[in-house]
């Protein structure tokens, strides 16, 4: 794998090949286990990663990188780094940058499952290391996810040195009212169907709320036009919504629905015409939302579900 760390080398400046000061670092084994999610892909990356040495650390350091899986879980074509801390030096940066291309040599091939690899194919994937061991005393401060205060420096974002925030929205729930009160025939005449939640875990996610519904709740199944639109990217696909919920409408706030579950965030232009995507975890949305908006051909963001591909929610710049 010497090649591949090479190529993400090349990419980073050559400065990379700088030894950075501290104790040598563990090497830690590559995962064994079969990967059968994106989350557990992202969990493998992380455990093969050693961040600096404490005295050369810089607390809640954050970085995102993008790349690509072939089926087999090798890494091929070049690992970007799509985001870091603002306000990281670039000592901070190369440190870093250097810490994670040795993980992700280390981790290469990932044992993805025949399952994951043919779906994650070609695909982008983004991952977002979070250095927090100085943060232990709250959430998920800790190597791997974000926590609160770590999330917080992403937003608000940066464009064009303004201050850009983001807002997720919920469908409108005007536009469903009326069908609870319909029959069941007279629901199938208009291709939806009633049905009452289980205790699945998660939940059947209502995408007027952005929640989840808990057993014994009644849900509706429908199809939705999402994005009606005079583009090629015209779109409708079946949708659950619950009654009496409000339509979430929140500025720099992620629900807990999209947190637990893999998501597809795509952006459109001005003329509903695609421009940008991703593929990430719901617990790395925040990095993906910024990276998209950042394009200034983007309007807008629509998050789907990924392995149904059903829509979730539309992302606007606040």
């Amino acid at each position: 794998m010497a090649q591949l760390h090479s190529v993400f080398v090349g990419i980073l400046l050559a400065a990379l090949f700088l030894t950075v000061g501290g104790a040598p670092m563990a090497r830690a084994d590559p995962p064994r286990r079969p990967i059968n999610t994106l989350a557990q892909l992202s969990a493998a990356a992380k455990a093969c990663w050693h961040p600096p040495a404490l005295d050369r650390a810089r607390d809640g350091m954050m970085v995102t990188v993008r790349f690509s899986l072939t089926r087999d879980g090798v890494i091929f074509g070049k690992v970007i780094v799509s985001f870091e801390s603002r306000d990281a030096s670039d000592a901070d940066r190369l440190a870093y940058r250097r810490s994670i291309g040795e993980a992700l040599e280390r981790c290469s091939p990932f044992p993805v499952t025949e399952g994951l690899g043919n779906a994650i194919a070609g695909r982008p994937l983004t991952i977002t290391f979070v250095d927090g061991r100085r943060q232990r005393q709250a959430g998920r401060a800790e190597i791997g996810w974000p926590n609160r205060s770590a999330l917080r420096k992403i937003a608000p974002l940066q464009r064009g040195g303004s201050t850009m925030s983001f807002r997720i929205i919920g469908l409108p729930a005007t536009q469903f009212a009326a069908l609870f009160a319909l029959s069941d025939a007279e629901l199938a005449a208009h291709g939806a169907v009633r049905q009452i939640a289980d205790a699945r875990s998660p939940g059947y996610p209502c995408r007027v709320s952005l929640t989840d519904a808990t057993a014994g709740e009644e849900l509706l199944l429908v199809n939705y036009e999402h994005h009606a639109v005079a583009s090629p990217y015209r779109m409708r696909f079946a949708i659950y919504v619950r009654k009496g919920e409000e339509t979430y409408d929140r500025v720099d706030e992620v629900p807990d629905q999209l947190r637990r579950r893999p998501l597809a965030v795509r952006a459109f232009n001005a003329d509903a015409m695609m421009v940008g995507w991703e593929l990430v975890e719901g617990q790395d949305l925040e990095p993906a939302i910024e990276r998209l908006l950042s394009d200034p051909r983007a309007a807008y963001l629509h998050i789907h579900f990924a392995a149904p591909g059903c829509y979730a929610a539309r992302v606007e710049r606040a």
